[in-house]
Order: structure tokens, then sequence, then C-alpha cells
């Protein structure tokens, strides 16, 4: 509540310090600008009113000046900011984008406000409208920041081009990877990413893909859901049986007498699953429906006396759908997710940038992996095994398949590159 607040009150004094009385439109619309000027003194009467925290009659008064004359763009920009600060988003919407004018150089922040309010809203079209007119007037700023005052940078419109791209023009994306082939499977079959590989694990066919040459060598291990395993000390691992809890073990995998269902600080709801162990930041993500659907979260587990605490949700990447299958790779995090801009059903999504509070790390800004890793299908489960790629994805159909990738260039728009970065035993 405290940093909502003070967020809160960190934007108002932003838009106090970028609102300034003015004697004319700095921005003259149209051939007989005559009325912009009689509604100025509406204008400033709302800066005044602002100021001293009247929010309800600035709002009236920049009402009067945008009936005065709507070519005043500053009224309509300030208005549009107003209700942007108070979570009215179409309002926002309606007044940001009326006061955007695509011949004139405006500031930066007004378009990262309509672009976020417009994505909220599915308002793509007009998203990228705006986008294509912004790169007109920023298109030559290549990093740091638009406005001293307000921090949206180059990686920002970039999250928002791509984010747009999806459901508008599929042209945007750049290949980066080529598909080497596809493993079908069975529809029983499971996929389980592995320090040592992928694991496919069903009733008909139970196969190891090694690194190299991805050869396909059978195991032994009985049949269940989902597991996921990072060897350390005592051999300890993880799995998931029936998808309605989460287990673990110190002994062989075959031996189901000694899994032990984790506590209910793990295992909470109706359903838990898709484990992902990062033993050398001691962190455990899994997706879980206790808050309805299936949302990712994350828990601090300490190895030596298998306690678990600092719960947290991954609550920048939640959404009303569904999120699964976490990994977190090379310090990279990826997942999958319906309840995002998406190629359609599941789509792959990861997060270069992320935050660590109390040793807790939590991915921050999504971004879709695009082509060729997401399709119409549902791409459920993303995996880096040596020089390749895995995604495991299942169609219309219910057919369950593995599609393995060759990076054609690394992901540089985003300032990283995906290499596996084995993780040695304790």
């Amino acid at each position: 509540m405290r940093l909502s607040f003070l967020f809160t009150l960190l934007f108002s004094v932003l838009i106090c310090q970028a609102q300034e009385y003015i004697e004319h439109p700095k921005f003259p619309k149209g051939i007989n600008s005559n009325d912009q000027y009689e509604a100025v003194p509406h204008y400033n009467e709302a800066v005044e009113l602002y100021k001293k925290g009247e929010i309800e009659r600035a709002k009236t008064s920049l009402l009067e000046a945008i009936n005065t004359s709507f070519a005043l763009v500053e009224a309509q920009l300030f208005l549009g900011e107003i209700y942007y600060e108070q979570g009215r988003i179409d309002s926002a919407m309606i007044y940001l984008n009326s006061g955007i004018d695509f011949e004139i150089n405006q500031p930066a922040h007004y378009y990262f406000k309509l672009f976020e309010v417009g994505m909220k809203l599915e308002l793509y079209d007009v998203l990228k409208h705006n986008l294509k007119h912004f790169k007109k007037y920023y298109g030559n700023i290549d990093y740091g920041e638009y406005d001293s005052l307000y921090p949206y940078t180059v990686n920002d419109y970039e999250f928002y081009m791509n984010s747009v791209s999806l459901a508008t023009d599929y042209n945007y994306w750049k290949t980066r990877a080529v598909k080497v082939t596809d493993l079908q499977l069975s529809n029983k079959s499971e996929v389980i990413p592995t320090t040592k590989g992928l694991v496919i694990s069903s009733t008909e066919d139970q196969k190891l893909i090694k690194r190299k040459g991805l050869k396909k060598n059978r195991i032994k291990m009985k049949e269940f859901t989902f597991f996921q395993s990072e060897w350390i000390s005592n051999e300890l691992s993880f799995r998931t049986v029936n998808e309605n809890g989460i287990y673990k073990s110190y002994w062989k995998f075959e031996k189901d007498d000694n899994w032990v269902l984790l506590p209910k600080e793990v295992n909470n709801g109706s359903w838990n699953g898709h484990f992902f162990y990062a033993p050398k930041y001691s962190l455990i993500y899994f997706s879980s429906d206790r808050t309805g659907n299936k949302d990712l979260f994350v828990i601090k587990f300490n190895s030596v006396n298998s306690s678990f605490s600092q719960l947290s949700p991954l609550s920048r990447v939640n959404t009303k759908g569904d999120e699964i299958y976490p990994t977190f790779i090379n310090n990279v995090f990826y997942f999958s997710s319906n309840g995002l801009p998406g190629f359609g059903g599941f789509d792959i999504y990861f997060t270069p940038d992320y935050s660590i509070e109390n040793g807790l790390i939590t991915p921050s800004k999504w971004y879709n992996l695009g082509k060729p890793y997401n399709t119409g299908d549902d791409e459920i489960q993303f995996m880096i095994y040596d020089d390749f790629q895995f995604v495991s994805s299942t169609n219309w159909n219910n057919q369950n398949k593995i599609v393995v990738f060759k990076p054609k260039v690394a992901h540089t728009d985003f300032d990283y590159e995906i290499k596996l970065k084995k993780i040695e035993k304790d």
C-alpha cells in the first residue's frame, strides 16, 4: 500500500512538473486557431486547480477548454494523463489518442501512456498507427531514455512494437532459428526437461534425447505426469504425481515409497505442478491454481533442513489466463501463457529482465519468443540444451510433438544471448 501511495505521489509530481501555464497554444492546430486562444484561460485554470489538489475541478476546467477548442491538444493530453493517473483507462485512451498530433513532435511520455492503456484495451490497430508515427520522431534514438522526467527507453518501444505485431503484422518478426526436426509423440507423452537432456515419458515410449546428434536411448522410469530434476547433494529430486501435488525424494526415481509430498506452502489449491528447481539460487518455480486460474510462483528452499519460505507470485507475468511450465536458464526466465498477446492458444514468452528482492528472483517485462518457435498450436514448454532448443507443443487434435531448433542468431535484439549455463553440483 505504501509503495502504491508513493508511486501515485511521484506520478502526480511528474504531471505537475509537466503542466505549465501557457499564454498561447504550443501546438496550434488548424487554419483558424482563434478558438484555441479562447480556451487557454480554462487550461491555465486547470493547471492552478491541479496544483492545489482539486482534481475534479481541474477536470471540469479542462473539459471547458476542450469544448471551447477541441484543437487545444494541451488540454486533451492533460486530461488524458489525469484519467491515466486515476486508472480510468477508457477515458485516458480517448483523450491521449485525440491529443497526440502526428504533424508535430510532442513529448514521448504521452505516447507511452497511450501504448500502455491501448495494450490493456487491446486496441492494436490504434497502437500500430501511433507506433509508426512515434518512430518518425524518435526512431533515431538507439539507447537511453526519451525524457529525463520519465523512465521510458528504446526497450519499452520495442516491447510494445513486438506485442502489437503479434495481432496486426507478423512481418515484424525476424527468424532467429532453423527447425531441425519434429519428434512426433503419442498423446500420453509428457516432456521432461532435466540437466541431462529432455526425457519423453509415457507407457508407450520412454526416451532420453542426448545432446550428441539427438540420439535416443531407453531409460527405466515409472510413469508419472511431470518431473524436473537438478542433481545436488544426496541426489535430491522433485516430481509431480497426477498434477495434484509436488513431491521430493533423496532416492532413485523408481522407489515410489520414498517420495514425500511438499508442505502447504507449495501444495495449495486443487492443482500444483510444472516444477522447476534452480539449486544455484535455492529457488523453486512452479504453477498453481490457488488463485483460481493457473499462475506462477517462486519460493525459497533450504536444502539442508528442507524448509520453505518467502512464497511470492510472479505478478508481473501472471494474467487472467493460465501460466505454466516455468524455466530459468542462463539468467533468462521462460514460461508459457494463454493470457498474453500471441499467435493463438499457449505461446512461449521470455523475460531477460528481472528483479531480486530478499533472494527471490522475479521476472519483470515479458516478450513473446516469436517465430519460428510460436505458432497457432499450443506451445507449452521451452528448453535449451547444448546447441539445440526444444519446444514442446500440442495441436487442436491433442497430438504432441517436440520441435527441435538450431539457433540462427542470438537474441541480440534484447541484449542477451541464449546459452546453456551448466549448474555445478554442490
